[in-house]
């Protein structure tokens, strides 16, 4: 693609193009491309959670060839291939339709509350505690995304998160047990909850209804599944579809803490501004493509070529002759240059001839692009048809006038 628009058009013609678009470009430019970055920003977070790279790397595909047929005038392969990304665009509407939901949901959710360090503590704590005693426990850390929807039963509690209030909550006496208690930044919001079950668990796998719970919540939403065994006494946690085995105390909190770091924005400190340092290759993709397409889409920086009819000028008819007729009295000229400028380019757009000293009445001249008279950001690629016939005609000479005679008469 690269070598493709430098054939097309030359470096420093680009350069100046460029150079001139961002000096001229405005406050509501930058606004511009700054809004369709966060919305470029935002799909591209919803891929990746969706897992749905190689469907963008297919639609990526598709695009490419789609714009290579159009360029290279194959109006067959364009139907079609527009045929086919309109119907792919329908189904992955179908097939990603929960995904989407939960993707126009986030975009309603911003703020949250910060999770302290005595959260950790209160939650490390807990766990081992479960984890020693063979204690079953499951807990959801609520991230960016709503959990309403796929919850069902428990009660509301909106307790500060403690060790002690974790520990009463799942002890086997207890009535909510083999709930899920969910916590929302520093508050336990409900306990006793059931969760939707995953349809991917391997039967053989030899987890119970727990995993099961806590999987089928990851598959759902960003949430952060805490899962620990009652048989085997193991500490497990389920985030993004997926199951992971924790070893030791360390890789608890260290989940916890790249959870935080993930989801929740902090609110004490100061800390803010380091929500510009996450996802740093999303981000700068995000910017790169929304530049490129204000760029192509609004400033037209992009190569494209022209044909259009321009008439033929002779000049310098020597002295004893006038001009007859030219045959054919237009050529086709090729164009080349950013749309921006084939668009506007002038009416007055000409090839220029010159009669040699030696005429003759009919002769054939040459075409050549360097006889285009043509803007200076615009390159003439070609000139049809390769040479025009000229016809002069000779003036006819004048005759004197005869002398005028003048009688005098004599008185």
């Amino acid at each position: 693609m690269v070598e493709w628009i430098w054939q097309r058009l030359p470096l420093p013609v680009l350069t100046q193009a460029l150079r001139h678009t961002f000096r001229s470009a405005g406050l509501i430019d930058y606004f511009d491309v700054l809004a369709v970055t966060a919305v470029l920003y935002l799909v591209f977070r919803w891929i990746h959670r969706a897992r749905a790279m190689r469907v963008l790397q297919g639609f990526l595909i598709m695009g490419l060839f789609y714009l290579l047929a159009r360029h290279a005038g194959l109006t067959l392969t364009t139907s079609v291939f527009r045929g086919i990304l309109t119907v792919a665009m329908v189904s992955l509407a179908s097939l990603f339709q929960e995904d989407l939901r939960r993707f126009s949901e986030r975009i309603t959710v911003y703020r949250h509350d910060p999770i302290q360090r005595r959260i950790l503590v209160a939650l490390t704590r807990s766990i081992r505690h479960f984890s020693k005693h063979h204690i079953g426990a499951l807990i959801v850390l609520k991230g960016k995304d709503p959990l309403n929807r796929h919850l069902s039963g428990g009660q509301a509690l909106h307790g500060r998160v403690s060790s002690a209030l974790l520990e009463s909550l799942f002890d086997p006496h207890s009535a909510g047990h083999d709930g899920a208690v969910i916590i929302d930044g520093t508050e336990v919001t409900h306990f006793g909850v059931h969760l939707p079950l995953s349809k991917r668990m391997d039967p053989e796998s030899g987890l119970g209804t727990r995993h099961a719970a806590a999987l089928g919540l990851a598959e759902t939403s960003d949430a952060l599944c805490l899962v620990v065994s009652e048989t085997r006494g193991s500490v497990m946690t389920a985030r993004g579809g997926r199951l992971v085995n924790l070893g030791n105390g360390r890789r608890l909190e260290s989940q916890l803490s790249k959870f935080l770091q993930e989801t929740l924005a902090r609110q004490n400190g100061g800390r803010p501004w380091q929500l510009l340092w996450n996802h740093p290759l999303e981000k700068t993709g995000s910017l790169a493509l929304g530049l490129a397409l204000w760029l192509v889409f609004v400033k037209g920086v992009w190569p494209g070529e022209r044909v259009c009819l321009s008439p033929v000028q002779v000049m310098k008819i020597p002295a004893g002759f006038t001009l007859g007729s030219i045959e054919p009295a237009q050529a086709e000229v090729t164009l080349r240059g950013l749309e921006k400028d084939l668009h506007a380019l002038p009416q007055d757009t000409r090839v220029i001839l010159e009669v040699p000293k030696s005429p003759r009445r009919l002769q054939h001249l040459p075409l050549s692009p360097n006889l285009v008279k043509a803007p200076e950001n615009v390159i003439v690629k070609a000139v049809y048809p390769a040479s025009v016939t000229l016809r002069l005609t000779p003036l006819k000479p004048t005759k004197p006038a005869p002398a005028r005679r003048v009688w005098f008469k004599l008185r």
